[in-house]
Formats: structure tokens, sequence, C-alpha cells
């Protein structure tokens, strides 16, 4: 699915019973983004300035300094159902050549994004990250862990929160296939894709921790269930550093 739908934080579905029927994304749902994504595509913008940062896919994570870039909002709609229009600095859709000048930006953060994204499409889409990066400029990468997914599926429990699925597959599910995830990442899948971009200095993180403080805007409640990754565009200033 292209940037823009994020499955809630852990802290949204406590209590509640998972349920293959209802949180299954639906056929229709899709078709209603390729629609608005072939009508606004060869309208989108380029990206303003603002602190240099992208926060790719921000979601309900909004950070007012930096460029908080996102699936085209669909405010109209928002309004008809009374709720709060989405604030946008830069919409486009990730599976599409990002409309922006090479050099770009001095750092990018994306959290549970690249998963709803076919892997074809995150190659082209790290690789045009690469291009719109500053050299020297730091990648922080967030996804879902395969690992601890996997871990919980062969008995181990890497977190509490994995015991709400009673049946271990349904977690593999919710991994692989609920809310519109498309691709799932072990460290070594992450980074062959990052190094095929032309990234450098990839190496796994933890929550909170990472060469660019800047970056350091991870989401709490999903540290339970995330894979850490950063990588470096190499160049100049990489070479100073």
């Amino acid at each position: 699915m292209p940037c823009g739908s994020r499955q809630p934080i852990a802290g949204d579905m406590a209590g509640s019973k998972h349920d293959f029927r209802n949180k299954w994304r639906r056929g229709r749902e899709d078709l209603a983004f390729e629609a608005v994504s072939a009508l606004l595509s060869p309208f989108r913008s380029r990206p303003p300035k603002k602190n240099g940062l992208l926060n790719l896919g921000f979601g309900r994570n909004r950070r007012e300094a930096y460029v908080n870039a996102d699936f085209f909002p669909l405010n109209l709609l928002h309004r008809l159902k009374g709720e709060e229009p989405q604030k946008v600095d830069w919409a486009l859709d990730l599976r599409r050549p990002l409309r922006c000048d090479d050099a770009f930006f001095e750092g990018v953060y994306t959290e549970h994004v690249l998963e709803h994204l076919r892997i074809a499409d995150t190659r082209r889409l790290l690789a045009e990250l690469w291009r719109v990066m500053a050299p020297g400029a730091v990648i922080r990468i967030i996804v879902p862990s395969l690992e601890k997914y996997a871990a919980y599926y062969a008995g181990e429990v890497p977190h509490e929160n994995f015991l709400k699925w009673k049946i271990r597959a349904e977690a593999m599910w919710n991994l692989n296939h609920n809310w519109g995830h498309k691709c799932c990442y072990d460290f070594e899948l992450m980074a062959e894709v990052l190094a095929e971009a032309g990234f450098e200095d990839i190496r796994r993180c933890d929550f909170g921790e990472g060469a660019e403080p800047r970056l350091l805007l991870d989401t709490p409640q999903r540290a339970w269930e995330s894979l850490y990754v950063e990588a470096r565009k190499g160049g100049a200033a990489a070479a100073k550093a």
C-alpha cells in the first residue's frame, strides 16, 4: 500500500480480540489509493526545506520542524467524517519517483512504512532516497522485526505483547498480510536492499539509539516488535566525520 496507511500502535489494540474478518485490508481500499495516486501524482509538489530532515510516512507522528511526508491527504473525506484534516508538508506516492533535488535532505526517518510496499518498490524508493540525501546523511529505518515474530512462532516470547496472539500463526499473518503489509524484513534483508541502493555503514540499532540524535523519533509503543536499522550515504561529508 502507498505511504500513509499505518497500523495502530499497540496501545490502540489493548484488550481487543484479533479477528481476521475485521482487520483484513479489502481490495476496494487498494483501488481507492490507486485512483487517488493516478489523479494527484502528476501534480505532486517539491518538499519545503524546514530543518532539512525528512519524516517519511509520518502517519500520526507529525513533527513540526521536520518535512512531514505522507500519501496525498483526503481532507475532504476527513471533513465529511467530522475528522481533523491531515496536515502534510510533502504529499507523494512512495512508489513513484520523488520530485526533489539531489542532495536535498540532511537525514531521513521512516517508521513502520516500508512493510507497506512491495520489495521492488522499496528498492526503487531507497535508490531515490539515496539520491535526495546529502553526502554523509543518515537514514533511520524502523520496520516490524521478522526475527522477533519468527522467534514467537518458534515458541519463544520476545515480549509479552506477542501473547495476544493465542494462535502463533496469527502473529505471522499479522506481520505478513495485516494492515496492508506487503513485505517483511530481518536485518540481513534490510541491509541487502540498503547496500543495493548505495548506502554504507549499515548497522542494527536499538530503540532510542543512533548516530544522528535528531532522527531519534522512535515511538515507544512500537519498540517491542520493531527492527531498527541505520545507514549512511557516503561522500565528502562522511569522509570528514
